[in-house]
Order: C-alpha cells, then structure tokens, then sequence
C-alpha cells in the first residue's frame, strides 16, 4: 500500500488538530468549574469553621471571605444559592472534617485536570505553531525563489546605463552555474531591457528573445533607437565627402583626449599618423585629386579606394533593407508581434541617439579598411544628420511604435521619449484614430518623459499638443517630465494648459518642465501637495511670477526649483528693482528647499533662513 502523500497528511493533522481544540474546551470549562466549586466550599468554611481555616491571610480574614464569595457564588447570597441546598443535603455544612475532605477531593481532581490541559495544550502547539525542520532552499516556490533573485539584481529600469555593469548582473550569471533550477530562474533576469533598432539584426534578436520560454518571462522594458540610414548618403560623392568630414571631427575631438587617455606616447604618434594618411587619402577621393599631402606617408591608391567602394556597397543594402522594413510597416508589425509575447514590459523607451557608441573606436589603430567600415556602417542619429545636413527622419515611426504597443493589449506604465530633433515637417500629423489608440496604450501611465531638440524645422506646435494629450490621457500620472530643449516663441512653445489641466491630476507628485509655456490659472489646478516642482525656461503667458510663486507656496510643495523664468514680467525680477527680494523672503517655510535662478546677468537673492 503506498504511503499517503503530502496531502493526505495535512489534512490527517488538521483533523486531529480539530479534536485537540475542541477537548481543550472541555477540559477548560471542567477546571471553571471545578474551580468555583473550591471557593465555594472555601468560602463555607470561612463562614462557619474560622478557626479551621489556614489559607492565605488571617483566619476568619474578612477580605478573603469576600474573595472566595465572589468568585464562588458571583453577587448572589451564598445561603440562598442552589449550592449551598446541596452541600447540606451531603452533610458538609455539619463538620469541619467533612468539609475538609471534600476539599481535599476537589483539589485532587482539578490537580489531575490541570495535568491533562497541559497535556492537551501541548499537542495543540505540535499541530497548530510553526517550528525548526529540515527545509532546502530547492523546495521554495519558484516565486519565492524568483523574488529574492531580483533583490540580489538590484535591476532598476530609470537606469539603463548602469544596468548591465552593476554587480547584482554579474551575481546573476554566476548564480545560473549552480544548478539546473537556478539556471533556468537566474535566466528569467538575463535580458530585462531589449535594445531595437531598425535593422533585421536587431529584429532578429528581439523575435529569439520574445519566443524563448524562460527568458521572455523577465523582459521589462522596450529602448527603440530610431537611428536610420540616410538616402543622401547614397552618391558616392557625398558619401566620401560626409565620410571626411566625420571623420575629421572625431579626430579633432579625440586629440583633446589625450591627456586622460593614458595611451603610450608611441602608439599615439603611431595612430595620429595613421589617421592622417586615411583623412587624406578621403579627401582625396572627396576632391577627384589622388594626390596625397607630402607630410603623410603614401597609401596604396587603389587599396584605398577599394575599401571606400565597399563600405558604399555595405552602406547602400543597410539603407535599402531599413527602407524596406520602415515604408512596409514590416518593422513597426514584428515588433507589435513580439510586444503581445513579451506581456510583462511595462516602460518604453524611444530615443533617436544611440548612448552606446562604437564611433570611438574608429581610431583605434587598426588597418584602413576596418577604420572605413567601422565610421561610415554606423547608423546616424538625428542630431548627425542635422549636423551634417543629411535630412530628418519622420516623427511618425514613434507614434506607430507606441499604437503597435496598444494594439496587443500592453497597458504601459512608464514612457520616455528623447528626440534630439522632432523630425522633418509634418511628421506629427496622424488621424484621430491614431489619437485614440495612443491614448489607449497609455491610459495608465504613471511615468511619462518627453524630451526633444526644437530645429528651425521643428513641426507645428498643433501636433504637438495632439501627441502629448493623447499621451497624457490618464487620470494616474504621478511623474512628468517636459523638455522641449530651447526656448521658443509663445505662438511656438508647447502649452502646459493644453496637454496637462485638461483633465485634473490627482496622483501628480513630480514635475519637471523646460522651455514651456503656461498660464497662472494652469499652474492653480495643480493637485497639492507635490514632492517637487522644477521650472527652467519656463515662459508665463499671462499674470506675473510674483503671483506665481504665491500659488507655488500654496501648493505646499516639498522642493521648488525655478530657473530662468520668462515673460512679460521677467525683465523687473533683476537684481536692484527689489521684487526678486520680495518674491524670495515671502512667507515660505523654512524647512523647504527653495531655489530661484533668475538667469545669467542677473543678481541671486538670499535666502533668509538657510536650510
């Protein structure tokens, strides 16, 4: 017969547990009652043989009459209760002897009594309260398990530089080597950001990354870089021409690195005239003119324009197969498709720079080829190619990522958008569909960022303000942050009014806003308390900063930071007019934060209490 499982088991000690507790019930209402028939007969004898009694205190003691009354017969007289019938009808109330036998019973009984409570009691401690036994780390639940792996992690999403070096990754790693349960838990927290672009190698890797069984469980957050091949690198006139100039740049920028490099003074010399002799021979190329500079050692000609001939080749099919998978929609749908397999991302990143750079490593020393290929197959963010006249990419990629994102079902909980440039003209456009499955995804954002670079081709404000209300439809946002990167004109400048106190912001504790535009009235439907208020640049449309800062103290706002204010009033807050004193040594407390920078040329006030 096989022996009962676990199950089996458990449910065996709770029956028994059950029996326990309820004879520990009668044994207690035996030993209550028990007890009371002691002081009844003691109280008899209190009563009727004093002399008898040896108890605590005097014999005959009125207080331990009294005692023994009280808890025998409660408030009712002892000669007209029941008991007192009895105890004559059994001839106690006749003899000392007699009652001093019964005594003695009654004390024997309720030792014994006492003995079996204890007894049961402690059976009912064996069944019911935890204790020591032999446990291994191996029998947690995997939730458990999984729990404390990622407090050894440490994995925090709002810094994904220091990421993958901090020490709990590499605890991880080692972790998965102990054994097969820990390998295949640690590898839940292998890939917690996936990095796209649009490439099919980076396409290839998310797809692997979201069907892998074990792996896609620990996925977290989305970082698409939008860098893009450009079509106006296509000529191989202005490629070699955008290659020199590139080049040169990195160049001049790395030689005022020398110092903190460490690099021996040989290879330095070595690699300075290496890259000499590659800028020329581009230049060169650049120029139709072969010659090369008589400072310079000489190149093979022909090797060299090889080279630049198949980097063109590799630039040229980068630039067709990115076209391909942005004008089919193929990368915005395969990255839809794997967004609805990976179900516990909950922050997306959009970013048109790339912070993980291999340009730096195209001085390196190495052959000519390999420092052609490794400058010119690197994609280009939207500030090189606005840098270098190259065109811009279009905005509307970044609003099809975040519609792919709603249509699977994603509710995101955080958003971080960083655009150097807003893209080319007429890239905010979108139908109010569009609006509205953005609104969709978003609709539970607790986080939200958006931070770009204003261009002279920066687009109509209008869409704009379409893009970041449909983003801030969500009555749950607790932390915002607005940086439009260079003042504009107010005509120009986002509205805080339009895109923020639409609707009200009960759960808003952090806010950051740069180079925006608001009214005071707006500024007065902000929730109060907040943790944090930081304004730069920020241009006041309407009122003065004096009332502003009058409704910032209102507000009760933990750290308020104000740098740069702009508008109609800001010319009076210079030092010397006596208003940035009166606006500073208002009635603020003093175990608040308070910062106010009134911009360069412009005299600081004092604080007149410092915290």
């Amino acid at each position: 017969m096989a022996s009962p499982g676990p199950s089996a088991s458990a449910a065996d000690d709770g029956d028994r547990l059950k029996k326990a507790h309820d004879e520990l019930r009668i044994v207690d209402a035996e030993t209550r009652s028990l007890l009371r028939e002691l002081n009844c007969l003691m109280t008899v004898k209190t009563l009727l043989f004093p002399a008898e009694h040896n108890g605590p205190g005097q014999a005959g003691s009125t207080y331990w009459r009294a005692w023994y009354q009280r808890k025998g017969f409660g408030d009712q007289p002892p000669l007209e209760s029941e008991w007192w019938k009895r105890a004559g009808g059994r001839g106690l109330l006749n003899s000392a002897e007699n009652l001093q036998r019964e005594i003695e019973h009654v004390e024997i009984q309720g030792a014994a009594l006492v003995a079996h409570r204890d007894a049961v009691w402690r059976a009912v401690n064996a069944l019911s309260r935890p204790f020591l036994r032999s446990l291994s780390i191996m029998n947690l639940p995997e939730e458990t398990l999984v729990g404390i792996l990622e407090l050894v992690e440490g994995f925090d999403p709002d810094l994904p530089v220091s990421y993958g070096m901090s020490g709990g990754r590499r605890d991880i790693q080692n972790v998965r080597l102990v054994c097969r349960r820990f390998c295949e838990l640690g590898s839940q927290l292998l890939v917690r950001r996936v990095r796209i672009s649009p490439n099919e190698a980076s396409l290839a890797r998310l797809r692997a990354v979201s069907r892998h069984p074990t792996i896609s469980r620990g996925v977290r957050a989305f970082r698409v870089g939008l860098h893009f091949e450009t079509s106006a690198l296509g000529d191989l006139g202005t490629f070699f021409s955008h290659l020199h100039t590139e080049a040169q740049d990195e160049t001049d920028s790395h030689d005022q690195l020398w110092d903190i490099t460490q690099i021996p003074e040989e290879t330095e010399t070595q690699i300075s005239v290496d890259v000499a002799a590659v800028l020329s021979k581009i230049r060169g190329h650049a120029s139709a003119d072969t010659e090369s500079d008589d400072d310079v050692p000489a190149l093979d000609n022909e090797n060299c324009r090889a080279s630049l001939d198949q980097a063109h080749r590799k630039y040229r099919a980068l630039l067709k197969n990115q076209a391909s998978l942005i004008d089919t929609g193929e990368f915005v749908r395969l990255f839809g498709s794997a967004a609805a397999r990976l179900t516990s991302v909950w922050k997306l990143d959009v970013a048109d720079h790339n912070p993980v750079t291999e340009r730096h490593r195209m001085i390196s020393g190495a052959g000519m080829r390999t420092l052609i290929c490794r400058s010119m197959l690197q994609v280009a963010a939207d500030t090189d190619a606005e840098q270098y006249r190259l065109g811009l990419s279009n905005f509307e990629c970044t609003i099809q990522l975040i519609r792919a994102v709603g249509k699977t079902g994603t509710v995101l909980d955080s958003l971080d958008i960083n655009l150097r440039t807003l893209g080319s003209p007429g890239g905010m456009a979108a139908a109010p569909d569009a609006w509205r499955e953005l609104s969709s995804a978003t609709r539970r954002l607790t986080a939200f960022s958006f931070k770009a670079g204003m261009s002279a081709d920066a687009p109509e404000a209008g869409g704009l303000h379409d893009f970041l209300s449909a983003c801030l439809e969500t009555a749950s946002l607790q932390k915002l942050k607005l940086d439009m990167g260079s003042p504009r004109p107010p005509g120009e400048s986002v509205d805080l009014g339009k895109v923020l106190c639409a609707r009200p912001r009960p759960h808003l504790m952090d806010m950051t806003l740069s180079c925006v535009a608001v009214n005071l009235s707006d500024l007065k439907q902000l929730p109060q308390p907040m943790k944090s208020i930081h304004l730069t640049q920020v241009h006041l449309l309407t009122d003065t900063w004096k009332a502003a800062l009058d409704v910032f103290r209102d507000k009760t706002c933990a750290l308020m930071i104000l740098r740069e204010p702009r508008g109609a009033e800001r010319d009076t807050m210079a030092g010397g007019g006596g208003l940035s004193k009166d606006i500073w040594c208002r009635s603020w407390p003093v175990q608040r934060v308070r910062v106010l920078d009134l911009g360069p040329g412009h005299r600081q006030p004092q604080s007149p209490a410092s915290t």
